[in-house]
């Protein structure tokens, strides 16, 4: 079920594209009108950019009132599943600066990311909707973990650390130097290290990619066999 968008999703979607200025936006998902209708806005306040849409075949809903309310000027839809399109756009040496995946694809969005990515370059930026769904985050962990990216905005105030790693953290600081190395042997090193997602209550995250990886260093940090299908490139993923 797609997150309900947000006051504070669309200022920070319409400020995001405002900033960087992009001048072709890739959304996987329809998502919600709303969502679509705060980047069309935003694009119509700008010339020459480029909006790909990849929808579901049975998603018209969307479409139709952004074509009744006169928004999709600069919008392509391409009807068809997002682990069929992303690589023939790939291997058509398309590049996006900007990319939106929704949570309502949450089924492709494993393969959308490794498609995505070779197709971003540094200062580029990936929009990720529901963040606040576990099935989400994991999306969110792997983008950290097996790409050079780095949370840039979240729609919401950032929380506090969960309780249990803030305690054991806040002892740990107050240890003498000579102590905290053995003691960090005998810890989960996850629990010691500032996860950024932890700190994060949003249901809009944007991740920015802060260098641009080679296709041979992306394969290897995802673990993909490229000619495995795509059942097993999600399994690979997960």
């Amino acid at each position: 079920m797609t997150h309900p968008f947000k006051g504070s999703d669309a200022a920070l979607i319409h400020s995001l594209i405002a900033d960087k200025k992009p001048q072709s936006i890739l959304q996987i998902g329809t998502g919600c009108y709303e969502l679509s209708k705060t980047v069309c806005d935003a694009l119509s306040q700008e010339e020459n950019i480029h909006f790909t849409l990849v929808a579901s075949p049975s998603d018209t809903e969307v479409l139709e009132r952004l074509s009744e309310e006169g928004l999709d000027n600069n919008l392509e839809v391409i009807n068809l599943p997002a682990d069929l399109v992303l690589p023939d756009l790939h291997f058509q040496h398309l590049t996006f600066d900007l990319a939106i995946i929704n949570d309502d694809v949450f089924a492709e969005s494993f393969v959308s990311f490794y498609y995505i990515n070779k197709m971003l370059n540094k200062g580029d930026c990936i929009v990720i909707r529901g963040v606040q769904q576990a099935e989400t985050q994991q999306l969110c962990r792997r983008i950290l973990k097996t790409a050079d990216y780095q949370v840039l905005q979240a729609s919401t105030e950032k929380k506090s650390l969960p309780l249990l790693k803030r305690v054991i953290q806040n002892r740990y600081q107050a240890l003498p130097a000579w102590i905290q190395a053995p003691v960090s042997t005998l810890i989960n090193p996850a629990l010691l290290e500032v996860d950024q997602l932890d700190i994060l209550d949003g249901s809009v995250v944007v991740f920015e990619k802060i260098t641009t990886l080679s296709e041979t260093e992306v394969e290897e940090n995802m673990d993909i066999d490229m000619d495995m299908d795509v059942d097993a490139m999600i399994k690979a993923l997960s």
